[in-house]
């Protein structure tokens, strides 16, 4: 191995398909710990013959980032360092020899790196990109009271964390059509509306309105993604569809409009416009005749 004192933490969930890839990737620069999620395919059995350590944890949502998937990682992990990421994650050589170059080093305790997305099977360069730890050594981060989609909080010194220039970045391999990532989308929107207050998720009408313009100067055209094409404006666009949603949600939670609470206003609201049509008088039963039609009184 590359470099002996590493470990490389993939987090998995029915990834039979996406994991061989990744071990390929990192075997030859380090250990490899895979965390199962309780996958119900042949997740496990690949990673141990492929000679992978195996820990099962249990995530509720897939939001792996909290304190007790950390101490159970950091207890499995027989290295100082640990490099966390994904099954659709890959890293190329030149980014993993300036990792094992400053690790080596001795000079750090956490590298954070930029990761950059491919959709729909293209490259979509800065859009929706973002610096995290990614090699740290144990008990520099710290998970607790963590949110979805942040990582922690670093605790190690300011002068022992270094960035990684944008030039060596994770690729992360979005798998998702537009269809399961809207469902994506739902489903994380949902696990923030439960952690989080609902004025973090709210936001003021003009950000609401802005956010289209974000989307295309400067993610489309400031940031590069014009280079990415179609599907770069179309990843762009998801990530402003998961901004408004958040907001909408936050919202709705802040003035307490559930759906029964929405039910009760509408009907409110039908009760006034009922109160604009006449009654309407029912109609009298005949004397209990009735009358018969037969073809020669047709008219």
């Amino acid at each position: 191995m590359r470099i002996p004192n590493l470990t490389f933490v993939v987090f998995t969930y029915n990834e039979e398909a996406r994991l061989p890839l990744v071990i390929r990737n990192f075997r030859s620069y380090g250990r490899i710990l895979v965390v199962d999620n309780y996958s119900t395919d042949r997740t496990r059995d690949i990673a141990k013959e492929q000679g992978c350590d195996v820990l099962l944890n249990r995530n509720e949502g897939g939001f792996m980032e909290n304190q007790e998937t950390c101490d159970n990682v950091q207890s499995a992990v027989r290295t100082d360092w640990m490099f966390w990421l994904a099954a659709d994650e890959l890293v190329a050589a030149d980014a993993l020899e300036e990792l094992e170059r400053l690790i080596r080093s001795e000079r750090y305790d956490v590298i954070c790196m930029v990761r950059k997305n491919y959709f729909q099977g293209a490259f979509c360069h800065d859009i929706a990109i973002g610096y995290r730890a990614r090699a740290f050594k144990k008990n520099t981060i710290d998970f607790r009271n963590n949110k979805i989609h942040e990582f922690g909080r670093i605790v190690a010194p300011k002068e022992r964390v270094y960035y990684m220039p944008s030039r060596y970045f994770v690729h992360h391999l979005i798998s998702n059509t537009a269809a399961t990532y809207l469902e994506t989308i739902q489903r994380y929107t949902e696990i923030e509306k439960k952690v989080r207050a609902p004025e973090e998720l709210d936001r003021p009408l003009p950000y609401l309105l802005l956010l289209p313009f974000k989307a295309l100067w400067s993610d489309y055209l400031l940031k590069g993604g014009i280079r990415g094409g179609r599907q770069a404006v179309h990843l762009s666009a998801l990530m402003m569809i998961y901004s408004l949603l958040k907001a909408i949600k936050g919202y709705e939670a802040k003035m307490g409009l559930t759906a029964d609470e929405i039910a009760k206003r509408n009907r409110q609201i039908a009760e006034t416009i009922l109160q604009t049509i006449p009654s309407a008088e029912i109609a009298s039963p005949t004397d209990g005749r009735q009358e018969t039609f037969s073809p020669q009184n047709t008219p």
